[in-house]
């Protein structure tokens, strides 16, 4: 029986709560000096994160531990920085405001830190995979240096915001590419090959 691939809501979701994110990074909505924070939230908790989660328990039920992994981690991220956003916003957490900056850089950084060896894992995957996670992890970066600036650094956020843009793409062609396998075609648009590849076996 075919069970189907989680991939199939994992790639679109992760793709549309990227796009979102990165509307709010180059501050398309709001001002430079009093960036939207909120805005892509709506999208983030109730899309991206919710069916991220959905996505991993899909690939666990059918044994695609790895699919499972980088759904639930990638949903953990979406929901706590909903939660993060929400929780500063409305001093949920009785942060000092002087440290609220560095809650946000230690926030990506903590994510980045693992992120990056997802993916080194992920490098016997097609190269879509290692170059979607190593430009979140990118990203990331980024928006740790830019919140680790006094004043906070807008135009390394832009930086991350337009990273972002980028890898929202590959998810877009990894959404196609795993749309078209589902109805019977061909595995296109191409994913490339694998960085490490398995040994041949004698």
């Amino acid at each position: 029986m075919n069970q189907g691939d989680p991939q199939l809501v994992a790639a679109p979701v992760f793709t549309i709560g990227s796009i979102a994110l990165a509307f709010q990074l180059t501050n398309y909505i709001g001002a430079s000096d009093r960036p939207a924070l909120g805005a892509p939230l709506a999208i983030i908790l109730g899309c991206t994160g919710l069916f991220l989660l959905v996505s991993t328990i899909w690939a666990a039920g059918v044994g695609q531990s790895f699919v499972a992994a980088f759904a639930g981690t990638f949903g953990g991220f979406w929901i706590s920085y909903g939660v993060l956003v929400l929780g500063l916003q409305h001093n949920w957490f009785l942060i000092d405001v002087k440290d609220v900056q560095r809650t946000v850089a230690a926030f990506a950084i903590a994510f980045a830190s693992f992120f990056l060896f997802l993916t080194l894992a992920s490098l016997r995957l097609p190269i879509i995979y290692p170059a979607i996670f190593g430009l979140v992890v990118a990203a990331l970066c980024f928006v740790a240096a830019g919140y680790l600036m006094t004043p906070i650094d807008n135009d390394l956020l832009k930086v991350a915001g337009y990273i972002t843009f980028v890898f929202a793409g590959l998810g877009m062609w990894l959404s196609w590419t795993v749309m078209n396998l589902s109805l019977g075609g061909p595995a296109f648009p191409p994913l490339g090959p694998a960085i490490i590849r398995p040994k041949p076996t004698s």
